[in-house]
């Protein structure tokens, strides 16, 4: 059903959030699980317009299990989704889901890539309204979401390309962009005799001395134009208009050899697939799903776990976002069953995001200004993450259409209890209403 269709919709939203629906959802997961469809409930609401979250809440053999299902209409004029990331756009400064949301405007967010906890970076690709925050790892088992300028959801291993010319005409790959340290395929550092390059988006200070290395070169670059060359040095200030060339190795001597201060620096690098015409992306691990079936998983984090990953229909005109509760309040699901979930729900194809205590999803609650926390964190409390994909909605302020009233469920005879309202307008934008109205 259509939440524009606000005839019959609307008449339904004030009863979906009080009552608990009974559904009659067919999932290929179920008989694993171990329950029955009278065990399984779940309410229904609109965050805005083309933007719905469903809660699901079940009873299983092994324990009650909670499911967070957003669905996104993508043709919906009113609907934009982005990456979000870091705190003021600083990929290494983590901060909460709520927070990310809250300081870019969203009106919902999940969290987003695995990141490396020391360095607090994501590992895969971000690109934010088109811009390549961090590249792909080079890897070969760690896939992404993306969607391009013309809204078209894309899944992929994606991959990075990129040189550095010297002023003699000399070029050396350039392995990445605002990496932290991680393992490649063949299980070296991606430092080691590699070629990076970190920019504002990383923080005001570049690396510097790495761990357990020597000859770690950094080459300030400002303008083009090279304005230090430091070897194992501690990290120093990246320029606002440049950016920091880091090489050990090989990549090390291949700045100092070919450059001195007041060289001209040429940089290029591409992102497959799609490239320039990415405008959102952010990196994840396996491909759950692919052509509506359950894909080989590239990686298995086995086991019962808090689980996010995000999905799209088979016309790319819909995205699931879907978060699952673990520990002590819910079951968790295997990457199996999160697969055959995604598949349930209506997922052509689907990818697994972070999970465990980083699975959060958040949302503007019908009537509220403010986003909101709808799940229960593994650990209680938000994981700060480096970064996220976040739900806009662009929706004018419309015509009041109705009220979402909270209170006591059972009301005798005699007895007296307060209520709440929240108005909203025609777009599930929250409308401003008086008490004693």
């Amino acid at each position: 059903m259509q939440l524009r269709r606000r005839s019959l919709y609307g008449r339904l939203v004030a009863w979906t959030t009080i009552l608990s629906l009974v559904f009659a959802v067919t999932w290929p997961g179920g008989a694993a699980l171990g329950y029955t469809e009278k065990s399984r409930t779940g309410t229904r609401e609109p965050v805005a317009e083309g933007v719905a979250v469903e809660t699901i809440k079940m009873q299983t053999t092994e324990g009650p299990l909670n499911i967070y299902v957003m669905t996104v209409d993508l043709t919906n004029p009113y609907v934009k989704v982005g990456s979000l990331v870091g705190t003021n756009g600083v990929i290494t400064r983590n901060q909460s889901v709520t927070n990310l949301a809250r300081e870019a405007g969203a009106i919902a967010a999940i969290n987003g890539d695995f990141f490396q906890m020391d360095e607090k970076a994501p590992l895969g690709i971000t690109v934010q309204s088109g811009e390549l925050v961090t590249s792909p790892a080079q890897r070969t088992d760690m896939y992404g979401f993306g969607l391009t300028k013309d809204s078209v959801p894309v899944f992929a291993l994606f991959s990075f390309q990129g040189t550095v010319t010297s002023p003699g005409g000399l070029q050396h790959p350039l392995f990445g962009i605002n990496k932290p340290t991680y393992l490649i395929a063949t299980g070296v550092s991606s430092d080691v005799n590699r070629l990076n390059m970190y920019t504002p988006r990383w923080g005001s200070q570049s690396r510097g001395k790495l761990p357990g290395l020597t000859g770690v070169v950094e080459m300030v670059v400002e303008n083009d134009v090279v304005k230090e060359l430091r070897v194992d040095q501690p990290g120093t200030a990246i320029p606002a208009n440049g950016y920091v060339l880091a090489g050990h190795g090989e990549a090390g001597q291949f700045l100092t050899t070919n450059f001195k201060v007041g060289d001209p620096v040429q940089v290029s690098y591409a992102v497959s697939p799609e490239g320039g015409n990415l405008l959102t992306a952010i990196g994840g691990q396996a491909l759950l799903v692919q052509n509506g079936q359950r894909h080989w998983f590239s990686q298995n984090i086995t086991g019962n776990r808090a689980r996010t990953a995000i999905g799209a229909s088979q016309d790319g005109k819909t995205l699931y976002l879907v978060v699952v509760d673990g520990g002590s309040t819910s079951r968790g699901m295997t990457q199996e069953e999160l697969a055959d979930f995604m598949i349930s729900i209506g997922a052509w194809t689907a990818v697994n995001l972070d999970g465990g205590g980083s699975s959060t999803m958040v949302a503007r609650q019908l009537g509220d200004q403010n986003v909101s926390l709808l799940n229960t964190p593994l650990y209680t409390s938000q994981r700060s993450v480096p970064n996220g994909l976040g739900i806009f909605s662009t929706a004018p302020a419309g015509a009041f259409a109705g009220l979402k009233v909270t209170g006591p469920q059972i009301l005798l005879v005699g007895m007296q209890k307060a209520f709440a309202a929240k108005g909203y307008d025609e777009h599930f934008n929250p409308y401003t209403v008086q008490q004693g109205d």
